[in-house]
């Protein structure tokens, strides 16, 4: 007879995969069986009705987890839901899925909450979808509690990430690196300047011919994007810029760059916390009013600049004396803001947790109906 599955992780997009691949090995180590599905391969499972069987058994999976609130979370209507949060910090203008209509976000029963700041923005969320929302949640779902869960954010943990695949970008040793680091574009949030500003801003670092290689990140769902090709075909004579266009990087390229820079990237505070540099924040003065509490952490633990002068100066100065942050201060972010839950033992024991039923003293129940 076949088993039904402890955990399926669904694979939305692949530059998502990163997001719980650290862990995945660690369930497995302790006697669960997992599957990874790919959206596209869940739709044919469940669609082309050429194993009906097996549709029927995966569709009683003890526990689903992806990183999007999508409507694939529907082939699972007897299986526990997990939402993965995406960032430690987000910007002050992330709207709630209820602003944007999104009837998925309420459906699962479980959401991981990389930081405090996180998990306001979620308890809010879930409040304007069962409260505020034109959408009808309260019908979908009559009674409910929600659990949210501190942590969840393990993204290219060194210690863990043991995939391969992943090419290395080759840079000569002792070649210093400066990582650009966008965020990614969206319509219904603002902050993001790659579109508008990407080009500019690696002309003015090429400019300086700085001893040291620029390498351009675009945020992997954008890497495919009209103006991040053209910039690839615009910069392509330069030898000393490059364009990383891979789903997920080697982990390496995190953690080995001399300077990130980046507009308004959470992921810059996962740089921080690893290595113990600034990043470099530019953002122009009107955006950054948009974005106090964003603005608030990214001068406590990196440097902001709102021009392109600015950020040559900054780069200049982070070149010839790496910037680091004061000793308490990296302590207080690595340890409290960021790895205190963020960790893959604090997952692995949270989500035997979820899988037994059981309730952890640091979570917290949402009752919403």
């Amino acid at each position: 007879m076949e088993k039904i599955v402890d955990f399926v992780f669904i694979d939305t997009r692949p530059e998502f995969s990163d997001f719980f691949r650290p862990f995945l090995p660690e369930l497995i180590r302790n006697g669960f069986s997992c599957q990874v599905l790919s959206s596209k391969e869940l739709d044919i499972i469940f669609n082309s009705h050429v194993d009906l069987h097996k549709a029927e058994i995966l569709s009683k999976t003890k526990v689903v987890v992806t990183t999007n609130e999508t409507k694939w979370t529907k082939y699972f209507p007897q299986s526990k839901k997990v939402l993965l949060g995406h960032s430690i910090f987000m910007r002050d203008t992330i709207p709630s899925p209820a602003v944007l209509d999104n009837p998925f976000f309420a459906d699962f029963d479980y959401y991981f909450c990389p930081s405090v700041y996180y998990l306001q923005w979620t308890i809010q969320a879930l409040f304007d979808c069962f409260i505020f929302s034109n959408l009808d949640f309260r019908r979908v779902i009559p009674s409910a509690d929600k659990i949210l869960i501190p942590g969840g954010y393990v993204k290219n943990n060194r210690q863990y990430d043991t995939r391969g695949g992943a090419k290395k970008i080759s840079i000569l040793n002792k070649t210093k690196q400066i990582l650009f680091v966008p965020s990614v574009y969206s319509p219904e949030h603002s902050g993001h300047i790659f579109h508008s500003h990407g080009a500019a801003i690696i002309a003015a670092l090429a400019d300086n011919n700085f001893s040291a290689k620029i390498i351009c990140r675009p945020h992997p769902t954008d890497r495919h994007r009209d103006y991040v090709l053209r910039m690839v075909e615009m910069f392509a004579a330069n030898k000393n810029i490059i364009f990383d266009l891979q789903p997920t990087p080697d982990s390496s390229l995190y953690y080995e760059s001399d300077i990130l820079i980046t507009d308004m990237s959470g992921f810059a505070f996962a740089f921080a916390s690893a290595t113990g540099k600034r990043p470099i924040f530019f953002v122009e003065t009107e955006e950054a009013l948009k974005h106090s509490r964003f603005m608030t952490l990214a001068a406590r633990f990196g440097r902001v600049v709102s021009t392109h002068a600015g950020l040559v100066k900054q780069v200049s100065k982070q070149l010839a004396v790496p910037d680091m942050i004061d000793d308490l201060e990296h302590d207080y972010l690595r340890q409290t803001l960021y790895e205190k839950f963020n960790n893959v033992k604090s997952m692995v024991d949270d989500f035997i947790a979820i899988y037994s039923g059981t309730i952890l003293s640091h979570w917290t129940r949402l009752p919403l109906c």
